[in-house]
């Protein structure tokens, strides 16, 4: 039997048929219900919501009379939590549980951030096997047409810049075709800096270092004091050059590296500079204040060539003195000279000359000088050298 009663301000509404449901009805059509478990449902709400604080979770999952979300006047949701200055915020009740878990039926998982409703960033989940095994892209514009900036594969490997990653753990590819960039910046002043290759994660198997004391890099292996080399102040300063392990004095430094070309001349003691040459050709290669030659030089007119000792000129860089050092070369190849001789080489005679000297063919051990009538106008001969600066 249903019944409607007033008692002073309260207005009693009383179902106790099949269902005990009050039914609220317009023309004929049914838009709220009251059930006997006090559960109303109703196919719309109107009004702001601004005093709705929260909703109980007794009959949800416990009979704990808890709240379980919140929205505040401000538009902020509070799951587990209250409402923040954050526009969501969410904590689990146990605190072992998932905080937040997007699921997707399909083989990638997307969350973007957008702006105005116009996406600018994603990060999306994509199955990177058959395992189901996924790999997190990071990147920027639309993730159904992604630009990604950097993935980590399921297998540790990570890709900044590119989207495929093979063989490296980590690979950096810049966009674009520009230039490739891996920097390390402490926010302290005078720092130094490491990089160490570790095996199975423990002892050091290899490491670069920067010193910031000195302006210094060194490469090792081994330990991480174990030097192999160093570059001190290679950047502002190349003289400074190039140490191998411990040591670091200035003297012992390779601070320099050169190639390129050269005009061999020769002269005799007596004099003789108008020589007419088919060929002068040379070549040579500096490392520290070593020097190597070559060259080759070829007469066709021997002009005022006089009949002192032969010697070879105008070397790339200021020769030292050798102080019994030896300084010399060989003469590789050689012909049309009017004497015959054997073992044919270049001997150190002045700072900046080589003399042409040569053992006769008759057997004798003696080294004997070249002289300018020993040379044809047709002479021609190779040879290389080394000597030091």
């Amino acid at each position: 039997m249903a019944t409607i009663k007033s008692s002073a301000e309260n207005l009693t509404l009383n179902a106790d048929g099949a269902n005990n449901d009050i039914i609220f009805q317009s023309n004929g059509t049914t838009k709220a219900t009251l059930d006997q478990a006090g559960l109303l449902t109703a196919t719309s709400f109107a009004g702001s919501g601004a005093n709705l604080t929260g909703v109980g979770v007794d009959g949800i999952v416990s009979n704990a009379n808890a709240t379980a979300m919140t929205i505040d006047s401000s538009e902020r949701i509070g799951i587990g939590v209250a409402p923040s200055d954050h526009t969501l915020s969410i904590k689990s009740g146990d605190g072992t549980a998932n905080v937040l878990e997007l699921a997707t039926g399909d083989s990638q998982c997307r969350l973007n951030f957008s702006r105005s409703g116009n996406p600018t960033a994603y990060i999306r989940m994509l199955e990177d096997g058959s395992g189901g095994t996924g790999a997190l892209h990071f990147g920027v514009g639309l993730s159904h047409n992604p630009a990604d900036a950097l993935i980590i594969k399921s297998d540790g490997k990570v890709t900044v810049g590119s989207t495929s990653v093979n063989d490296p753990v980590v690979l950096i590819q810049s966009g674009g075709g520009g230039d490739s960039t891996l920097q390390f910046s402490s926010a302290g002043a005078n720092r130094s800096g490491q990089i160490k290759f570790l095996d199975n994660g423990s002892a050091v198997g290899g490491f670069i270092n920067y010193k910031h004391n000195g302006d210094k890099m060194e490469f090792g292996c081994g330990s991480s004091t174990t030097v192999g080399f160093r570059v001190a102040d290679g950047y502002t300063n190349a003289a400074q050059g190039l140490t191998f392990g411990t040591d670091t004095a200035a003297a012992n430094k390779l601070d320099d590296y050169e190639e390129g070309t050269w005009t061999p001349a020769i002269s005799t003691t007596s004099g003789g500079s108008n020589m007419a040459y088919q060929n002068t050709t040379g070549h040579y290669r500096k490392i520290g204040g070593l020097v190597h030659v070559f060259g080759i030089v070829q007469l066709t007119a021997k002009n005022n060539l006089q009949a002192g000792n032969v010697f070879v000129q105008g070397f790339p860089f200021t020769m030292a003195n050798p102080s019994g050092e030896g300084q010399g070369g060989n003469i590789t190849e050689y012909g049309n000279f009017s004497v015959n001789f054997n073992s044919p080489c270049l001997a150190f005679y002045q700072s900046g000359r080589m003399f042409l000297k040569y053992t006769p063919a008759d057997g004798s051990s003696t080294y004997t000088n070249v002289v300018g009538g020993n040379v044809n106008d047709n002479t021609y001969f190779r040879f290389n050298a080394t000597y030091t600066t």
